[in-house]
């Protein structure tokens, strides 16, 4: 589908009823695969629709600057928009909890059809702090050059699986090879560059601030083992949303989703039919 000029790339199980539609929303690097594990069985009780951002998976990667998580905000209000959806909860991981939570802000400042029911947050961006290894490696030229010309993608893919998992077994040869297949497509260096370098917004302190004004029910789920985004900044999530429930899940790494699917399905079915 056509939006903004970008050739979005989606998948979308809509059912005819009147409960939100869940938009489930990638982190850096990655692609609507990360959904792999809980995608089949969460669109077959809800309306569910996951996408590949701008610049990301098989979605156009247009060389421009527009790769910023305000950027991917606006972009995602325009293809739900041209998608016709009305109400949605919105579930974000990493830089994709970030982008969810500007999405949520955005619609707040400006009211338009769009109604935002929800939030669930994986591991999410949203605070400033240090800068995760693959993000600060991709904004320097040279280990951006070593890592795209020296280590092979599926090596590539490998360590980093096992750098973000608790548990390596879930590193599997199949998820390696979802991971290596965009990791070895030449168009996707530059916008992976891009947001690199345009992923901490020149407002990133005032949106913290605003975090405390978010007034619908918003699920947290994290891993104890999270490497990659400290855990107190879960506690911190909890402590400025108020109508928020928290879900610490032990010996998971920075990616819930694959490596305890089955956990994050129940808690997310137990919140989302709370929200009906």
């Amino acid at each position: 589908m056509e939006v903004d000029g970008v050739s979005v790339n989606f998948e979308a199980n809509l059912k005819s009823n009147r409960s939100p539609t869940i938009v489930l929303i990638h982190g850096f690097g990655a692609s609507l695969e990360t959904w792999h594990d809980i995608y089949p069985e969460l669109s077959a009780e809800f309306s569910t629709v996951r996408l590949d951002l701008r610049g990301s998976g098989f979605t156009s990667k247009p060389h421009d600057q527009k790769y910023s998580p305000d950027d991917q905000a606006e972009f995602l209000i325009h293809f739900l928009t041209r998608l016709g959806l009305r109400r949605v909860v919105l579930v974000g991981h990493s830089l994709g909890g970030e982008i969810a939570l500007l999405t949520y802000l955005r619609v707040k400042d400006h009211p338009q059809p769009l109604t935002i029911d929800g939030l669930v947050l994986l591991d999410s961006a949203g605070y400033v702090q240090r800068q995760p290894p693959i993000v600060a490696a991709t904004k320097n030229p040279f280990s951006r050059f070593f890592m795209s010309y020296s280590i092979p993608p599926q090596l590539r893919a490998k360590l980093m699986l096992e750098a973000l998992f608790a548990d390596n077994a879930r590193a599997t040869p199949d998820r390696v090879c979802r991971y290596a297949y965009f990791m070895d497509v030449r168009e996707s260096r530059y916008p992976l560059e891009q947001t690199a370098k345009l992923i901490e917004p020149p407002d990133a302190e005032s949106n913290e601030l605003r975090f405390k004004d978010i007034d619908v029910p918003t699920l947290i789920i994290w891993g104890a083992a999270d490497a990659w985004m400290p855990i107190e900044n879960a506690h911190r999530f909890h402590s400025d949303i108020k109508n928020s429930k928290l879900i610490i899940l032990e010996k998971t790494g920075h990616v819930p989703q694959e490596e305890r699917p089955q956990e994050v399905l129940r808690q997310l079915k137990t919140f989302l039919s709370d929200l009906r």
